[in-house]
């Protein structure tokens, strides 16, 4: 997944598909997140665990079904919009993000451009494929669902019109904007976007090594002892640090970005200082659940992103990209308390690898064709609902032992049970 999403363009902007500003946000928070997920997993009785993990796995299945739906009414009706109010299509060739969409002139801007004549053909292309994008982005919960369905309101005022006009999303018509209006800084901020290179990778592959070894030493200490609980407690302040120093800079790219003028795109979060102290708190939830659970990361991260207003597509290969870390941290947890079968996971490494290229080749190829990004959401839902099945099914037993009187209590970390 990685791999694949690494090499993707953002649908909307010249820079990569994955956003690497949330993974080194929420990845820190999610690792520690593994961390207490880890301990509850060996100290909650089977019952409990299996119990919480149907309902929370229904509730997600539920909220999420619920999401698709109302997308893709949303996304039917704005293709409808656009087929019947359609001219001939606009053919967008960017070189520099590397695709090639087609749009339709919408109703709105006909009748903005219908009352002016002085609009140019390309400015009225220009604002069609903007208003498209936004129309064709079902998940961009920055903008109220129910605005999509109204209808057109009035032209504005003469003077207000330079302002009704929405610039294309496209990175290469934000870089030529900016440097006509030569304003260099924005311009910088849209090149290195542009050029950057997985820099992120970097800061969490040392996060990441820092974990495992932790993890080895607490292994090599004896379960229960004062070395054993400095290095469990150990993981609290570096993940804190590393989320500090992370929301720092993060904060003050969005002063950058806002003080220059820069347009954000559909799916961007806005990194403000009251989102700096929910998110996290977010995604060392999402941490939890995924290690005390042992569900799959994009179980837990895709609804999470969603949540932002993350698009389809970035919420995917963002996911992906959250839960290879999340689950590295979680395996190395795993293998330092003996609780994986190695050769197995061996075996199950290699199946997922092959089914995972499979996946999404075949997923791309055929949101492609439906052009219906809302599958994804249909997807998750119905991992979901398969996951909430299986566990219902694979721990019956436990299950029903417990309406037989047979309730097994909480148990020590150190106890026998967990050897």
């Amino acid at each position: 997944n990685v791999f694949i999403n690494s090499r993707r363009k953002h649908p909307f902007a010249n820079r990569k598909m994955i956003n690497w500003e949330a993974v080194l946000l929420l990845e820190p928070s999610s690792i520690l997140g593994t961390v207490f997920g880890g301990l509850m997993n060996k100290t909650f009785p089977i019952w409990l665990t299996m119990t919480l993990m149907v309902a929370f796995l229904t509730v997600t299945c539920l909220r999420t079904f619920k999401k698709a739906l109302k997308l893709y009414a949303i996304e039917s009706a704005a293709y409808s919009s656009l087929d019947n109010h359609s001219i001939s299509p606009y053919y967008c060739t960017n070189n520099e993000i590397g695709h090639r969409r087609s749009w339709s002139l919408s109703p709105t801007l006909l009748r903005h451009a219908s009352m002016d004549p002085l609009l140019s053909p390309a400015r009225i292309e220009n604002v069609s494929m903007s208003k498209s994008q936004r129309t064709l982005s079902v998940l961009d919960m920055a903008i109220d669902e129910r605005n999509l369905l109204l209808s057109p309101e009035p032209a504005p005022d003469v003077e207000e019109k330079e302002a009704a006009f929405e610039p294309a999303l496209s990175e290469s018509f934000r870089y030529v904007k900016a440097t006509q209006a030569n304003n260099k800084d924005l311009a910088d901020i849209y090149l290195r976007e542009s050029r950057t290179f997985q820099w992120a990778m970097v800061p969490m592959v040392l996060l990441q090594c820092i974990v495992i070894f932790l993890f080895i030493m607490k292994q090599l200490s004896t379960c229960g002892s004062a070395l054993f609980w400095a290095i469990t407690a150990s993981f609290v302040p570096i993940t804190l640090l590393f989320v500090l120093v992370i929301c720092n800079c993060l904060v003050k790219l969005h002063h950058e970005r806002v003080s220059c003028g820069y347009e954000f795109v559909t799916g961007d979060v806005m990194w403000t200082r009251s989102n700096m102290i929910w998110y996290p708190v977010i995604a060392v939830f999402a941490g939890i659940i995924a290690s005390w659970f042992g569900v799959g990361g994009g179980t837990v991260k895709g609804p999470m992103l969603m949540e932002l207003g993350m698009l389809p597509e970035v919420t995917t290969a963002t996911s992906s990209t959250m839960m290879l870390f999340t689950t590295l941290s979680a395996v190395a947890g795993y293998i330092a308390m003996q609780r994986v079968l190695v050769y197995y996971g061996v075996l199950m490494f290699f199946m997922s690898m092959i089914c995972t290229l499979c996946a999404q080749l075949g997923l791309k190829s055929i949101i492609n064709k439906l052009k219906r990004p809302s599958l994804v959401i249909f997807l998750f839902a119905t991992v979901c609902l398969l996951g909430a099945a299986g566990v219902c099914f694979t721990s019956r037993d436990d299950l029903m032992a417990v309406f037989h009187g047979h309730v097994e209590g909480f148990r020590s970390i150190c106890s026998d049970a967990n050897k």
